[in-house]
This record gives C-alpha cells, sequence and structure tokens, in this order.
C-alpha cells in the first residue's frame, strides 16, 4: 500500500511538472488575464516556450503535403519559383520570396504576408496562405496576452496592434538529411518577437534546456507527448527579450528569454525533415543593430 501510494505521489509530480496544452481558441476568446493566457506566460518565463494546440490540422497537413512534393523536385525546376522583390519595410537592398537552396543542407519557401509568393500550383498557395494567417492570428493572441499583462506592461491594446506590423514570413524549411559533416542549423536565436513552430513528424527540432545546461527535443523539454501539425511551439525570439528586459515592463517580474534552438540529425540514413514556421516581427521600436552579435550560442562550460 506505501509502495502504492508513493507511485501516485510520483506520478502526480509528473503531471505537474507538465507543461499544459493551452488551446488556441482559449487564447483567442480569453483576456490576457484568463488561464490560459497566465499558463502562456508562465511556460514562456519558465521554459522559453509553450505549446498551444490548433483547433483542426487538415489544412496544415495539406499545406506539408504540396511543400514536401515540390521539395521532392528538380533544383533546376524548384529554380523557377522565386523572385526578388524591394520593401521599405525590409531594408535597402531586395529580398528573395519563394524557393532558395541555402547552404549545402536545406531548401527554404519564404512568403511574406501581403506578398504573393511564387508557387507551383493554386491550391499550394491557398494552403500556404491560410496557414499563414491562422499561424500569424495564434501569435497576435499570443502576443495580446504577453505585453497587455495587466499591471505590469507600458503597452496598450492600440500599442500591441502597432507592435506586431511588421515584416513577418511564414517559412518552409526542406532538411535533406543528407550531410553528415554538416549540422542542418546551428545553436541560434531569432530575431523577431514571437515565432510559431509547428511541430513536424520528423525529428531534429532541439531546445536548450536552462535548468538541465543540454539541448533536448521539445517533448523531453515540455514533459509531454506533442501531436505533429496540430501542436504550435510558441517561443519568444530576439524583439521579445529586448523589450521584456528594457522598456517593455514597469518592473522587471517579467522577463522574456530568446530560446535557443538548433536543428541536429536523428541519424543516418533519415528521412527529411519539413519545418512550417511563421514569425512576427516588430514594425519599430526596438534596437535590432545588436541582435547579430547575441546570436551566435555557446553553451555553457
Amino acid at each position: 500500500q506505501n509502495h502504492g501510494a508513493a507511485d501516485l505521489m510520483v506520478r502526480g509530480l509528473r503531471r505537474k511538472r507538465r507543461s499544459p496544452v493551452i488551446t488556441y481558441n482559449s487564447l483567442a476568446c480569453g483576456s490576457s488575464e484568463s488561464l490560459a493566457a497566465q499558463q502562456l506566460r508562465a511556460s514562456l518565463v519558465s521554459r522559453s516556450v509553450a505549446v498551444v494546440r490548433l483547433p483542426k490540422a487538415r489544412m496544415m497537413r495539406f499545406l506539408y503535403a504540396e511543400a514536401e512534393h515540390f521539395f521532392k523536385r528538380p533544383a533546376v525546376e524548384k529554380n523557377r519559383y522565386r523572385r526578388n522583390v524591394w520593401r521599405a519595410s525590409l531594408g535597402p537592398r531586395p529580398v528573395c520570396i519563394g524557393w532558395r537552396q541555402v547552404g549545402e543542407v536545406k531548401e527554404l519557401i519564404r512568403c511574406f504576408t501581403n506578398e504573393s509568393a511564387p508557387l507551383p500550383t493554386r491550391s499550394f498557395r491557398t494552403a500556404a496562405l491560410v496557414c499563414e494567417k491562422r499561424l500569424q492570428a495564434l501569435l497576435n493572441a499570443c502576443l495580446r496576452c504577453v505585453v497587455e499583462e495587466g499591471g505590469a506592461s507600458r503597452l496598450t491594446a492600440g500599442d500591441t496592434e502597432q507592435l506586431h506590423q511588421g515584416n513577418c514570413a511564414l517559412d518552409l524549411f526542406w532538411y535533406r538529411n543528407n550531410c553528415e559533416d554538416r549540422p542542418n542549423c546551428a545553436a541560434h536565436i531569432d530575431r523577431g518577437l514571437l515565432h510559431a513552430l509547428v511541430v513536424s513528424p520528423a525529428a531534429g527540432l532541439e531546445l536548450w534546456d536552462v535548468k538541465r545546461g543540454c539541448f533536448c527535443s521539445a517533448e523531453q523539454l515540455l514533459g509531454r507527448p506533442l501531436l505533429p501539425l496540430r501542436d504550435v511551439l510558441v517561443i519568444p525570439n530576439f524583439e521579445l527579450q529586448e523589450l521584456s528586459h528594457a522598456h517593455l515592463w514597469r518592473a522587471p517580474t517579467r522577463a522574456y528569454s530568446a530560446c535557443v534552438h538548433r536543428v541536429g540529425k536523428p541519424g543516418a540514413p533519415s528521412r527529411p525533415r519539413l519545418s512550417i514556421s511563421f514569425e512576427v516581427r516588430s514594425a519599430g521600436g526596438v534596437d535590432v543593430d545588436k541582435w547579430y552579435a547575441g546570436i551566435a550560442f555557446v553553451p555553457p562550460q
């Protein structure tokens, strides 16, 4: 009987250590002081990651299948679906949208909001647009919960609307897992405010666990299984870290740290990894000139 009671206690402690799965509807429909909002902030502060579950995964699965089919095409064919555009908000030089090769180990399709991406089929374009809008709505709801925290933030609802009107992008990364001597993606932090990383059916994403001092999978860090293409990992990026440590909060009681992450190789031979992500960037007001100096990550000894 004592052993049984001890087992129940251990299982109870494990459940308490689990990061809660927050539903998108609970964030979108609740206030910034709702239970879902409190759980989101607590997980972002303690782990630099939170998991939000989408109501459905049908369109995300469709986008995944369309992108997977496209990435398997010959490079000469994929190269037709790219173009350079110039937007004042993106900087002085043209930027590439659509497909491009990134180094030797990965490929990328990038779609900026309000910019028609060169994709091969209408169904692909529709799926990308729908998923982009859903992920943007998810991050906007998360950002509202973060910056409108009652009594702690200097920002109001109107400020929040202005804050996330930046250069947001939907990224589809394809890691071929075919170069043993090349890392898929080295440890880094990203520039924007918040990032939505859709849980992929293929393993590889690793997050830095500050408490244990090592990289681990999202499932290990959150202490729970995740649903591919329905669960979304929300992580703070550099701009939110700077805002929360500087002038966003009246008191430094709620400081967010950018999530250090990388994409490893699960082992050879292994299937390619397709990653769907969306990033919300600030429209201005954040000094990001120094963010490049902080992007490299060296694990503590």
